[in-house]
C-alpha cells in the first residue's frame, strides 16, 4: 500500500493514525494545523508534538513535495511550473493578484478528448493524477510564496486535461482544498 501524503489527511484520517500511533485525539487537530494553517510540511519542526511522534510520522507519511523542472516568469508577477514527480512531470500556473492567488492545477497529463484546437488534447491522454498529486502542486506553490508572507487562495483546476473525467481524484482534492481544516479556501 502506498504511503499517505500528510496532504491528504483529513480529520478521521488523522484521528485513525494517531490512535493507531497511541495518541490523545487532540493530537488529530494539532497536526492538521502544522500541516494546513502553519504550512510545515516537516514534522520535526512541529514543536508542541512530542518528539518520538514526529519521527514516527516521518516515517509513516510522505512529506514530499515535486520537484521544481523549470520555471517560466511573466512580466505580471505569475509563473509557471513544471513539477517533476515519482510519476512524471505535472504542470501549475501561480497568478498574483492584488489580494489574492491564484493557482492552476493540473488533474490530469494529457486529455483524452483530442480537441482539435487544443495543444493538450494532441498529446492524447497520458494518465490521471491522485488527489495527492493534485494537492501537493498547492502545498509547492504555497511554500513557493510563504517566504513573500503570501498562500494560494484560490483553485482553478486548468486545461491540462478534464477534471471532471478524473472524477474521484478531483472531489477528494477539493474536499481537502476546501475543508477547515484543510486548506479552508
Amino acid at each position: 500500500m502506498d504511503t499517505p501524503h500528510a496532504l491528504t489527511l483529513d480529520l478521521p484520517a488523522a484521528r485513525a493514525l494517531l490512535d493507531a500511533l497511541g495518541q490523545p485525539g487532540f493530537r488529530a487537530r494539532q497536526l492538521l494545523e502544522w500541516v494546513f494553517a502553519r504550512q510545515v510540511l516537516d514534522p520535526v519542526e512541529m514543536s508542541n508534538l512530542p518528539k518520538p511522534l514526529r519521527a514516527e510520522l516521518a516515517e509513516r507519511l510522505d512529506w514530499s513535495l515535486p520537484e521544481v523542472v523549470d520555471r517560466l516568469d511573466a512580466g505580471d508577477g505569475s509563473f509557471k511550473l513544471l513539477l517533476s514527480s515519482p510519476r512524471g512531470k505535472i504542470e501549475s500556473v501561480v497568478m498574483r493578484y492584488d489580494k489574492r492567488t491564484s493557482l492552476c492545477v493540473s488533474s490530469q497529463v494529457g486529455c483524452r478528448l483530442a480537441c482539435r484546437f487544443c495543444q493538450t488534447g494532441r498529446l492524447g491522454m497520458v494518465r490521471d493524477l491522485s488527489a495527492a498529486e493534485i494537492l501537493v502542486q498547492v502545498g509547492l506553490a504555497d511554500q513557493l510564496l510563504k517566504p513573500e508572507g503570501r498562500r494560494v487562495t484560490n483553485v482553478v483546476f486548468m486545461g491540462m486535461g478534464e477534471p471532471l473525467d478524473n472524477y474521484e481524484a478531483t472531489v477528494t482534492a477539493v474536499r481537502r482544498l476546501t475543508a477547515e481544516d484543510g486548506f479552508g479556501l
